[in-house]
Parts: C-alpha cells; structure tokens; sequence
C-alpha cells in the first residue's frame, strides 16, 4: 500500500502551469504533508513526465541538503505522477506581504542567508534551480525561529545536463523579476551566473520587501548591482564570490565599533568623551596602535602635553607613576626608531620633550630614563638639535649631584657615533667628564 494512499485531502494550496500541490492530513497520525502532482491534462506528455521526474531526481540528490526542501515519498512511474514534502503554512512572499514592516534588518539578513546557504549547497552538488523566487522559498517555524527550504526545483538542472534540455522560453515560466535576462528566451543558456542573478534579486527583495522590477537602494546595493549585471560576464562568477563580497559588506556595517577603552590616544583625544590624567595614563602605558606607533601614540601623547599647563598638571597627577610612564615612553620611542614612514627629524622634538619632561619629573628614576634616552638621540643616533640642548644641560652643571654618578655610568655603557663634545671642565660633574672620556669618540 503507497504512502499516498493513506492520505486524506485537506485544501489546494496553490497551482502552476504543469502542477498543482494540495495539502493532505496523514489518517494515522493527522500531520499534514503537500502533495506536488503533475496535472491530469499533461499525465501523457512526454516532455511534462520528464522535467516531473528530474524534479524528483534532484530532490533526492539533494537529501539532507540545509534549506533544501525534504523530499518524503515519490511515485513517478504512473498514471499519476506526484511526490510528497513537508506542508508549509506559508512561502517568502507571503511571509514579506504580512510582516515587511516589523522586520529588523539583522531579520532579513538571517533569512537570506538561509536562501544563499540552500542555494550555495545545491551548486556544490551541479545543481541549478533556474526557477528562483519568493513564492519557491517555504517558510516553516513561527515567531523569531523561521526556517526556510527552497523548493520547486522544476526547471532545476544538472550542470552535466544544461545543453541537452529544452530550448523554450521562460516568458511564462517563474517570475520574471528574479529570471536573468539570458533565460527569458533561452532556457538553456542558464548558468551559475543566472542563479547568482536571482539570489542577487532575492537578496534586494529580503531587504526592500519591493518586487525588484529595478534593483531597489539598499544597504547592499553596491553587491545587488553587480549580482544582477545584465552582462552574465559582469556578475559573480559564482556564489562563493558573491558570499564573500556579501559578508564583507556585512561585517563593515554590523562589526561593533571599538569601544572607547580600546581606542588609541590618538582616537580618544579626537573623541569628544572627557578623560581624566589616570585613564590618559593608563593609555600611554598601554600604547595601543591602530596603524604606526608613532602617528597613534607618541605624536598625540607629546602633543597634548606639551600644550598649556597640561604637562605640570600630568606630572602632578602622575606621583609615583612617573617611572611607568617614562620607561613606557622609551619603550615606545625605541619601537618607532627601527619602523619607517614616520618624520625622522621629529626626533629633535622628542628631545624637546624629554627635556621639559626631566625638569617637570621629581622621581630620581624617571629623570635618569630622560637624561639616557636624550643621550641615546644626542650622541648615539646623532641629533643635532639633542646635542645643543643636552651640552646645555651638562655644562651648565644643571645634573644634580644624586643623578650624575647613575648618568655617568649609563654613558660609559653607550655606544656613539659622533665626535666628541668639548665641555667646560670647571662646570661638569667630574664623573659624567670620566664617562665621556672613556668613551671611543670618531675622530
């Protein structure tokens, strides 16, 4: 006894050229199945079995398939030709019909990602389904839990297969809107790039909830225009592509942006969020970059502090911080020296700073870090403009006598690359004097 036998008929659910698909209540358990049957008018036709039983064929290589609907019994061998799938309530179009106005985008988006994934895994297989439209997506579920399954798969296709079929027209056959203009006289110059043509149609009318007569504006309309390029030879060349394009266009609208905590001192300070000297700190320390250490740390943090009163106000807050903040500093500005594309003559300005930073800082280590790091620029790397200001500091005698001894020895362990400077040995520490003499100066 067939499976169909045990079925009583409920209503029809709606009706095409070749077929008609009823909605019938199982008598064993009352569960509800539909039933796609090829009209009585065409049982004898030759052509109208065939496509009926390829239809057939390819469900069943599609078993299993995500958003595929399920093929559950068949007869395809007369004098009535039909097959059984799961009964939905509704298709796409009745869905966007009742529900266009309440639906979020993050909602349309997840609908037609169920689509392009049924669509993506049917061309995995060699399979075109040529007949793409809202009114062939089954919509299954209820509430936030909705399902989709692609169905009516009657002009569906084996790639193997595409030049041996019918030559007629599709002017009739599936809605016009999502056919590509290539099939609409010749079914059988169909392609993968016809059915990115439809997806690219059903993914307009997902976000627009508009027939796509014209590809409607949308938030990925840069991805719909070049889905339904006229052209074939302008569009995707397969869904893989069109993914990709797809969620990057995705990721660019709906990746959350960097919360504040993790910009970089170049971002916070162009933000117009108030900050106070600890979380300023907090984030000079950390030294997050978005793209050169330089332009994201160094320069913005210089340049704030260096402005007003700004720098004594930090340093105030600073206590006893100062260390981490200098050696932070150094770390940082040893990290910029050995990239590229950033103003190497900018070195003279963090001289500048470091100098007004060792007369503003209080703690010994601190200051220390300022006079080896301006050594460092003056006499290592060769800046000239370090030069004057830290002969000026030296000579004048303006090193306290509690930094000079640690000076000294942080000198005699430098390397240098310039020739030697002549200071007045009547203002000089004795021991920074010692240092620089023992060093090997280039003649």
């Amino acid at each position: 006894m067939s499976m169909f036998d045990g079925l009583e008929h409920v209503r029809v659910i709606g009706e095409g050229a070749f077929s008609i698909v009823r909605e019938y209540r199982t008598r064993s358990s009352g569960g509800a199945l539909a039933v796609k049957q090829l009209k009585d008018s065409h049982a004898g036709n030759g052509d109208y079995i065939e496509r009926f039983r390829r239809e057939v064929e390819l469900l069943r290589a599609l078993a299993g398939t995500p958003h595929i609907v399920e093929l559950i019994d068949q007869e395809v061998d007369g004098p009535v030709f039909r097959y059984a799938m799961p009964c939905a309530r509704m298709n796409l179009a009745d869905l966007l019909r009742a529900r266009n106005n309440q639906l979020e985008f993050s909602d349309r988006l997840a609908l037609f990602e169920q689509v392009l994934a049924g669509m993506k895994a049917a061309h995995a297989k060699q399979i075109l389904h040529r007949d793409l439209a809202p009114s062939n997506v089954l919509v299954f579920g209820a509430g936030d839990s909705l399902q989709l399954a692609i169905a009516d798969f009657g002009l569906g296709k084996s790639l193997a297969d595409i030049e041996s079929g019918t030559r007629s027209s599709v002017s009739s056959l599936g809605q016009l809107y999502f056919v590509a203009p290539e099939q609409r006289q010749r079914l059988n110059s169909s392609s993968v790039r016809s059915d990115v043509y439809s997806v690219g149609k059903m993914l307009n009318y997902i976000l627009t909830g508009k027939e796509p007569d014209v590809v409607h504006p949308c938030k990925f309309g840069a991805v719909c225009r070049k889905a339904c390029a006229q052209d074939p030879e302008d569009r995707y060349g397969d869904l893989s592509e069109f993914e990709e394009e797809y969620l990057l266009c995705k990721d660019l609208q709906l990746r959350p942006l960097t919360p504040s905590d993790q910009w970089t001192i170049r971002e916070r300070l162009a933000s117009d969020e108030q900050f106070g000297w600890q979380e300023f700190l907090r984030m000079a320390i950390e030294g997050k970059t978005d793209d050169h250490i330089y332009y994201d740390v160094i320069e913005p943090t210089i340049t704030y502090l260096q402005k007003d009163d700004n720098l004594q106000q930090f340093v105030a807050a600073l206590g006893p911080s100062e260390s981490d903040f200098v050696e932070a500093l150094q770390k940082h500005l040893h990290e910029c020296y050995g990239t590229s594309r950033w103003p190497f003559s900018s070195m003279n300005w963090f001289g500048d700073f470091l100098l007004s930073l060792f007369h503003n800082l209080q703690k010994h280590s601190a200051r220390l870090t300022c006079l080896e790091e301006l050594w460092l620029l003056a006499y290592t790397i060769d800046q000239w403009g370090v030069q004057r200001d830290l002969y000026g500091l030296i000579n004048d005698g303006k090193i306290p006598e509690d930094l000079a001894i640690d000076f000294a020895m942080a000198i005699a362990k430098s390397e240098i690359s310039t020739q030697k400077p002549q200071f007045s040995r009547r203002s000089i520490h004795p021991a920074i004097q010692n240092a620089i003499d023992s060093l090997a100066w280039r003649s």
